[in-house]
């Protein structure tokens, strides 16, 4: 009799042991699934003269703790897969100033890029922040400056992927690895005062954007500069 219930006790407890594997595997998969079905929408200003702006998904403020002037971004936001609507607010004018709309894909993080001046227009492109291997750093160009082509060439920073480049306006190019180093990029265009550099030390297996935005140009006689400045942003 011990041994017929021994046995029983056994039979249960290795059923027990099976469906909570089984509960297990499905969780697990649950799980797996929820991280390719998450997309998100990163905001990057450009607009001319703007502040203080409300950056929208599906008419839900996403940027509250978030400044999202000229020249700012705002961090990548879980958005649900589907046809999503992209909007901004002026929140001084009390003014929508743009609406748009982009199809988000599951399990894919996008950029939205905003330009202009009076007619405000929005580029979005698909990302890849999966960080870099230990001892480098990702960078990309991102060239919103006054709807102009700029000439782009690495000056120092060891890389395979990068070299001088003609951006066209509103060109986002593909990230470049680089070694996590100093830096130092120049640009210029047709103008006689467009020449810019910039240099910096990308953090290890950092993730950054070089934002070229318009200059709000000041009229001081016999001063000469760019109508361009540059942005670095890092991405956490």
């Amino acid at each position: 009799m011990n041994f017929l219930r021994n046995a029983k006790l056994f039979s249960v407890a290795l059923l027990s042991a099976f469906f909570l594997i089984s509960c297990q595997k499905d969780s697990l998969s649950d799980a797996a699934h929820d991280v390719q079905s998450f997309s998100g929408i990163a905001g990057f200003n450009a607009i001319y003269r703007s502040l203080g702006l409300d950056l929208k998904i599906d008419d839900r403020v996403v940027n509250s703790d978030e400044y999202f002037d000229m020249g700012g971004a705002v961090k990548h936001k879980s958005v649900f897969p589907g046809r999503r609507t992209i909007s901004l607010y002026d929140k001084d004018k009390k003014v929508e100033v743009f609406r748009g709309e982009h199809l988000v894909d599951p399990g894919k993080v996008y950029s939205a890029f905003f330009y202009g001046k009076d007619n405000v227009q929005m580029k979005v492109v698909e990302d890849n922040m999966i960080a870099p291997s230990a001892g480098k750093a990702k960078i990309r160009i991102a060239n919103f400056a006054n709807n102009r082509r700029i000439d782009f060439k690495v000056k120092e920073g060891q890389t395979a992927t990068a070299g001088d480049k003609e951006l066209s306006a509103q060109e986002v190019t593909t990230f470049y690895e680089f070694n996590a180093e100093k830096v130092r990029f120049q640009f210029e265009n047709e103008s006689e005062f467009s020449q810019m550099s910039i240099e910096f030390k990308p953090k290890d297996r950092g993730v950054y954007t070089v934002f070229l935005i318009p200059r709000i140009v000041s009229n001081v006689e016999g001063i000469s500069m760019p109508d361009y400045e540059i942005q670095v942003i890092e991405h956490n």
